[in-house]
C-alpha cells in the first residue's frame, strides 16, 4: 500500500515495492514510520527461524469484490482492495 498513491481517480506506483526502506507517513494527525517489507522477506524470515510454511492466503473479501466501490484517496479502501490484496495470512509450523 505504501508504494501506491491515489489521486484524480487513478492509482500510481510512486515507490519501488523492492526497496525495503523505512517510510515516513502521516495518517490523520499521526506521524508513522513503517518498514516496507516484500512478501518474500516475511517468508524467508520465518524459514530462517525454523518454521515450515503450511499455507499462504492472499485474498480480498468476496463481498468487496462484487460490490461497486467509489474511488477514494484513503490509504486503505474497498476500491483499492478490489485491485490489490490489502493483507495476507501466513500459517507456519515451528519445526
Amino acid at each position: 500500500m505504501q508504494c501506491i498513491e491515489a489521486e484524480k481517480n487513478k492509482y500510481t506506483i510512486f515507490r519501488s515495492y523492492l526497496d525495503e526502506a523505512f517510510i515516513n507517513l502521516k495518517k490523520g494527525n499521526q506521524e508513522l514510520k513503517i518498514k516496507n517489507w516484500k512478501l518474500s522477506s516475511y517468508i524467508n524470515e520465518l524459514a530462517s527461524a525454523g518454521f515450515k510454511i503450511d499455507k499462504l492466503i492472499e485474498e480480498t473479501d468476496k463481498e468487496i469484490l462484487v460490490e461497486e466501490q467509489d474511488f477514494t484517496t484513503k490509504y486503505y479502501s474497498k476500491h483499492k482492495a478490489k485491485l490489490i490484496n490489502t493483507s495476507f495470512v501466513i500459517k507456519a509450523i515451528k519445526l
